[in-house]
C-alpha cells in the first residue's frame, strides 16, 4: 500500500522552521563594475521553508591554507527545484539565528517518487 505523501508532506512541512533561497549558476557571467573581474550569474529558483541543521565541521588543508567545512543537512519541500551545486542562503532561522546569512553550497540532491521531502546535503567553508 502506498502511503498518502499528501499527508505526509504537509505535515513535515508545518517542521521547516527556517527560510532561505536557492541560486543556481546559469553559466554565464557578467563583469563586477566594481572590480573589474567576471563572475558567474546565478537565477533564483526558490524562496521558502527549509529546515537547516548543522552536521560537524572538518579542518582541511588546501595548498598551505586551512578552512574549515561545515556539513550541513538540509530538509526542503518534496517539489523543490533544488539541484547539487546549487547555493542556498539562510534568510531566517528559528532555531539558530547564526545561520541567517550563510551561504551553504547543495552537495548530494536525491530524488525519489516516494519522498516525504527533499533531504539533501550542504557544506560551507571558511
Amino acid at each position: 500500500m502506498r502511503p498518502n505523501l499528501t499527508v505526509l508532506r504537509a505535515a513535515l512541512n508545518a517542521l521547516l522552521t527556517d527560510t532561505a533561497t536557492i541560486h543556481r549558476n546559469t553559466g554565464r557571467v557578467e563583469q563586477n563594475e566594481d572590480t573589474g573581474l567576471e563572475e558567474p550569474v546565478f537565477d533564483l529558483v526558490y524562496t521558502g521553508p527549509v529546515l537547516v541543521q548543522p552536521l560537524r565541521a572538518t579542518e582541511v588543508g588546501i595548498g598551505g591554507v586551512e578552512l574549515v567545512l561545515g556539513r550541513y543537512d538540509v530538509t526542503l519541500p518534496a517539489e523543490t527545484d533544488a539541484a547539487t551545486g546549487d547555493k542556498l542562503t539562510v534568510i531566517s532561522s528559528a532555531g539558530d539565528t547564526t545561520l541567517t546569512g550563510q551561504t551553504l553550497s547543495l552537495t548530494d540532491v536525491p530524488a525519489d517518487s516516494y519522498q516525504v521531502a527533499r533531504f539533501c546535503k550542504a557544506e560551507r567553508s571558511t
